[in-house]
């Protein structure tokens, strides 16, 4: 019991904690990280960390290929890059890490923990972040949901997992702050403007129909 106890709480912080960050900037800085040799662009970064003279080529090469860190990456880009603590402004294919950071996510990532300014592909992990904001642009993409898939969910679009926060569409045990929500449990929030349908075994919507319903509750946004 009282291990369980200890991994309930430790889940939770872990959740609350990325549930704060979805509602900050998300940045990769890559600029500072020098490399052996000065390039604008390489088919491949390979290095043990992203400080020179640890890594061939600087953080802010455009990577159109593979980059491999033995301890972490911090780079501009790249079409694939693996490293445990794994940094990468732009993914355009595939990161991989324990915990991932990306300012904009076109395909997929696979961590742990994935922090991500602006998802438009698909982030799996236990605990998935989408802050929808970051420091290099506006969003090309605005009307184009990603997809988040793990154990807690936040910030995103399409979300299904056991715990999921602020989607447009969520599937889940337990759902919060959505738009379509399917679970067990659903809460729509006390101060959100968004539409909410609910469909599960207990649904709460301070705007719906009445606030606590079983099998279906839905509102049209917030009544003043």
């Amino acid at each position: 019991m009282i291990v369980r106890y200890k991994a309930v709480v430790a889940g939770c912080a872990a959740l609350l904690s990325g549930v704060a960050l979805a509602h900050f900037p998300i940045s990769v800085s890559p600029e500072s990280d020098d490399g052996l040799f000065g390039v604008g662009w390489t088919p491949i970064q390979v290095g043990i960390c992203s400080h020179r003279p640890f890594q061939l080529f600087p953080g802010d090469a455009d990577v159109y290929g593979i980059a491999v860190g033995l301890l972490n990456l911090n780079q501009k880009s790249a079409i694939a890059s693996l490293a445990p603590l794994n940094a990468v402004a732009n993914n355009y294919f595939t990161q991989v890490g324990l915990i991932d950071v990306c300012e904009f996510n076109y395909a997929f990532e696979v961590g742990l923990l994935n922090l991500t300014g602006r998802n438009i592909g698909v982030s799996v992990g236990a605990f998935n972040v989408e802050s929808n904001l970051g420091d290099r642009g506006g969003d090309p993409y605005p009307w184009l949901p990603g997809l988040q898939v793990g154990l807690a969910n936040a910030g995103g679009g399409l979300q299904a997992g056991f715990y999921n926060f602020n989607g447009c569409f969520q599937i889940g045990a337990f759902n919060a702050d959505g738009g379509l929500q399917v679970g067990l449990f659903n809460a729509a929030s006390d101060y959100g403007e968004r539409s909410a349908f609910q469909v599960g075994l207990l649904n709460y919507n301070p705007h719906g129909l009445a606030k606590w319903l079983p099998i279906f509750n839905f509102s049209r946004g917030r009544k003043d």
